[in-house]
């Protein structure tokens, strides 16, 4: 990783968006506990409380590290790039995997795809992501990534798009297998043994 746990948890989007979360679940067992007839205090959210979350949030990128090329931080950004992906058989390249950190959307580009010179691209990024990379079907993996998306743990929402990367479904892809492996590799496949 090329930024710090230091680095990472003073990325004031980042640090308003957690506390925000924090609020989000404590509200919610606040309003538990009033059913149940309970007493319960005020919802309030302490600077430990947020970086013990940020602190989350950052080793479960560090569990990704490895399996990653790079990942850094860029005007709160957090942009990863992946190792080649092999689908069906063939290397589709990497992928330049971008997440908002104050509202943790995500966007998606193959990075062999060319953006017909107006500054985007033109080609479906995967067969399950546009063109612009910003639509991802997930299909069955959608709940699993939105789990993970409600509390910004952005190296499980890598990993489970790095494994949607590696499949194709084509009950619900935007586009047929043979139309995007000749956009990926120019007509000419590069099989993997």
């Amino acid at each position: 990783m090329t930024f710090s746990l230091n680095i990472f948890s003073q990325v004031p989007a980042l640090r308003e968006k957690v506390r925000t979360i924090l609020v989000r679940d404590f509200q919610k067992e606040r309003d538990t506990l009033i059913r149940k007839g309970l007493k319960a205090k005020s919802v309030s959210v302490t600077t430990k409380q947020i970086n013990d979350h940020i602190k989350l949030i950052y080793r479960d990128l560090q569990r990704i590290e490895k399996s990653v090329h790079f990942m850094q931080l860029h005007k709160g950004t957090l942009v990863v790039r992946t190792k080649p992906i092999i689908l069906e058989g063939n290397n589709i390249g990497s992928f330049w995997i971008r997440f908002k950190l104050n509202t943790g959307s995500v966007t998606v580009i193959n990075e062999r795809l060319s953006d017909g010179g107006d500054g985007e691209p033109w080609f479906y990024q995967h067969p399950h992501i546009t063109s612009r990379g910003k639509y991802v079907c997930f299909g069955n993996a959608k709940r699993t990534y939105l789990h993970f998306k409600k509390d910004f743990m952005f190296g499980s929402m890598t990993s489970v798009i790095i494994i949607l990367l590696g499949s194709y479904n084509e009950e619900n892809a935007f586009c047929g297998m043979d139309s995007y492996l000749n956009d990926v590799t120019g007509g000419e496949r590069e099989e993997e043994d």
